[in-house]
C-alpha cells in the first residue's frame, strides 16, 4: 500500500516538475523513496542535492 501511494505521488511530483521543464532522474526517485521510507532526513535529502551536481 505505501508503494502504491508512493507512486501515486511521485507521478504528480512528476507532472508539477515537467510544468516547469524540470525532469526527474533515476537517482532523484531513489532518493526521494528513501526520504518516504525514513531512510533519510529532509536535512540529509537538503544536503544531498546542493552537494550534486546539477
Amino acid at each position: 500500500m505505501l508503494e502504491d501511494n508512493f507512486n501515486f505521488e511521485l507521478e504528480n511530483l512528476k507532472r508539477d516538475f515537467e510544468i516547469e521543464n524540470i525532469n526527474l532522474t533515476t537517482n532523484d526517485i531513489g532518493l526521494l523513496k528513501r526520504y518516504a521510507n525514513d531512510e533519510i532526513t529532509f536535512n540529509e535529502l537538503v544536503d544531498i542535492v546542493k552537494n550534486s551536481n546539477l
